[in-house]
């Protein structure tokens, strides 16, 4: 049997306009040439690490075991921050800055090991690290070193677990008095907000409001908004979203990422 590429998932706030993407991407096949990269984002907002880690908690988990996941927002690039690898306890590998990034896609479980890269160690065929660019310089080596084989002992040493940089997002809601409060935890590219309400009060909500903008009855599907209005619908991450359809519902109601969402309840339905 052919032995399967190693996929190496890649996402940064870099975009696709300068080139950054493809510096890393060459470093990374120059390494490992047979590595199997997949993107899932470059389009996050400029240092936007809340973001990034909301985007790798939504994707890491349908990618197969052993996947290696590369991952650039580092607003504090060439500063005393840490450059690591983590192992997870679902057996994926992740590689990038210490800022909390990989955290909620980790979940609640701790990390099997951690290790803090040792740069000396790193093989690359840029001669000179950066400063500024630990992606191309320190990060992509070490994924490509994985990914063909190397230990990661080889590379780096072992830190403590829990001493890695944490981020919460406050995914928390309230129930009283007939209604359930949340808050807009993300803002996804079709405006469409997701809440921090879980799926499971949608056959419960009645109607709405953000922002003091009416929100409709939670519907199956996007095609059953009435044109103008939005409306309640599950969301594909666990968590109820305001949406519209043909339209923005970031747009039409002013709303932004960490406004107060309140969903009248049905009677009896607390």
């Amino acid at each position: 049997m052919a032995k399967r590429e190693k996929i190496i998932t890649f996402t940064s706030d870099f975009g696709t306009s300068d080139g950054y993407v493809g510096a890393v991407k060459g470093v990374i096949l120059s390494i490992c040439p047979s590595a199997m990269i997949v993107d899932i984002s470059h389009d996050i907002p400029p240092q936007d690490v809340e973001t990034a880690a909301w985007c790798l908690m939504n994707a890491v988990p349908f990618f197969p075991e052993g996947t290696i996941h590369l991952a650039v927002v580092d607003p504090e690039v060439g500063s005393e921050r840490l450059p690591i690898v983590i192992e997870s306890a679902s057996n994926h590998i992740f590689v990038g800055p210490d800022n909390g990034i990989f955290y909620l896609a980790i979940g609640q479980k701790r990390p099997l090991r951690v290790w803090s890269i040792n740069p000396e160690s790193i093989e690359s065929p840029v001669e000179i690290i950066s400063s500024t660019f630990h992606g191309r310089d320190i990060f992509a080596p070490a994924a490509a070193m994985i990914a063909n084989g190397v230990d990661i002992d080889e590379i780096g040493t072992k830190m403590n677990p829990r001493a890695i940089q944490r981020l919460e997002i406050d995914a928390t809601f309230q129930v009283d008095d007939n209604t359930v409060r949340g808050k807009v935890l993300h803002i996804d590219r079709f405006g469409n907000l997701v809440t921090s309400i879980p799926n499971n009060f949608a056959d419960k909500i009645l109607d709405g409001e953000i922002e003091r903008y009416p929100v409709r009855a939670p519907v199956p599907n996007f095609s059953s908004i009435k044109k103008g209005q939005v409306n309640f619908i599950q969301g594909s991450t666990g968590f109820i979203e305001i949406a519209s359809f043909r339209n923005s519902a970031v747009w039409l109601t002013g709303a932004r990422k960490g406004s107060f969402v309140v969903a009248r309840l049905k009677r009896g339905k607390e």
